[in-house]
């Protein structure tokens, strides 16, 4: 594998990075994905590659993470909780089951 970066987020480059490279994994803020998946731009085929997706960064709206799931349909949905200021300090691996929940702990943490 290896890591694709869009050096300014735009939709359409985004959505053209994704089907180009085959993204399986897909780490981005809400706001992103609320844009991506509101887009007119936006269909499933264009990210079908997407297996994984992830956020941190602030918290995603249970509305906005029903949308996500049912726009990306991914194997694994996690919310990296603290992760964009020091390590991460919670994992949740299945976010949409429980809406609002940070998940457990990560290892060595309390």
């Amino acid at each position: 594998g290896h890591f694709v970066c869009v050096p300014k987020f735009d939709v359409e480059a985004t959505l053209q990075a994704i089907e180009r490279e085959k993204v399986s994994n897909l780490y981005l803020v809400p706001t992103l994905y609320h844009m991506l998946i509101e887009h007119p731009a936006f269909g499933r085929e264009r990210v079908a590659s997407v297996e994984k997706i992830g956020f941190a960064g602030a918290p995603m709206s249970d509305g906005l993470m029903r949308r996500v799931e049912q726009a990306f349909q991914p194997q694994l949905f996690v919310n990296h909780y603290g992760s964009s200021e020091i390590y991460t300090f919670t994992i949740d691996q299945q976010a949409s089951r429980k809406p609002g929940s940070s998940g457990r702990s990560a290892m060595n943490q309390r």
